[in-house]
């Protein structure tokens, strides 16, 4: 992982519009013992964070990865179709 190998400090960005189209960005806490060594608890820190940015503006976010092109159940309606 580069911030290991390089000794970085991880920081995460948190960006969105306003009503007028003006962009903020939020800059978060640096992420404290990362990496730890844990891989899997690390991913889930990195995950936590992405979810925290598009949980800030929703709308935002460009769902454009069609992460779940199939469904358990047949008659369960697509997430992508209206």
């Amino acid at each position: 992982m580069f911030a290991g190998s390089k000794n970085c400090e991880t920081m995460s960005l948190i960006t969105r519009r306003d009503e007028n189209g003006k962009y903020h960005l939020e800059i978060l806490p640096e992420l404290e013992n990362f990496p730890s060594g844990d891989d899997k608890a690390d991913v889930t820190r990195v995950n936590q964070r992405m979810e925290q940015s598009v949980n800030a503006a929703p709308e935002q976010y460009m769902w454009l990865h069609r992460r779940f092109k199939t469904r358990p159940d047949k008659n369960t309606p697509s997430f992508y179709k209206k």
